[in-house]
């Protein structure tokens, strides 16, 4: 018996210090404070307890939105607000469409009732999209600076993944798909950069020989 003392409390310590600190609890932020939020090129290892990985040269940031209340997702991948009578709920912020489920290209964390979406309906253990209650999201995103003739990223807000959209500004990552709705996605700007560029070259050019 002593033998497996001897291996137990090492075992139980290393546990907990793995587990321990692989938790993440979900963070609750103001949206203007995220808006405001400047998207730099950095290391992995200066990322902040609130990011979301890293992707491009920079730390990634998604934030589901309640009005001006903003969470990012905890371990369990839930997110957490206040309510009317200063209690903290935590909702499930993914969500499918009927579209990506007939696709099969959809699936979020099981519920059991729509108090448990962040959108409000769940349907076979599935939080779907609600367009009396579409979820809100903020992202690091990239956006064309005509200044700077390059595209830079910048904190957006929309409507998250899988929501219905008409035009790329509805959504929180610019992208809102053929079929009409919202993609998670990073379009590759590369050649919508040299055009723009080559664009705006092309037209200061004409401006300059015109007013000879």
């Amino acid at each position: 018996m002593v033998k497996y003392k001897k291996f137990f409390y090492p075992s139980l310590f290393l546990f907990l210090i793995t587990y321990g600190y692989g938790f993440v609890s979900g963070e609750v932020f103001n949206k203007n404070k995220i808006l405001g939020m400047e998207i730099k090129k950095d290391k992995p290892k200066n990322c902040p307890s609130y990011s979301d990985g890293y992707s491009g040269h920079s730390c990634e940031y998604h934030f589901y939105c309640r009005g001006d209340e903003c969470s990012t997702k905890d371990s369990q991948s839930l997110v957490k607000f206040t309510n009317a009578n200063g209690e903290e709920e935590k909702f499930i912020p993914d969500t499918c469409s009927e579209f990506s489920l007939e696709n099969e290209n959809c699936t979020t964390k099981h519920c059991y009732g729509d108090t448990e979406c962040l959108s409000n309906r769940c349907v076979n253990k599935t939080c779907m999209v609600n367009e009396a209650s579409p979820v809100m999201e903020c992202m690091n995103t990239i956006t064309y600076n005509s200044q700077k003739f390059k595209y830079t990223p910048e904190m957006y807000c929309g409507k998250s993944n899988h929501e219905p959209c008409e035009y790329d500004d509805d959504c929180a990552s610019r992208n809102c798909d053929p079929n009409g709705y919202c993609l998670d996605v990073v379009m590759d700007r590369v050649f919508d950069q040299i055009f723009y560029q080559l664009f705006e070259i092309g037209a200061i050019v004409c401006g300059i020989y015109n007013e000879q």
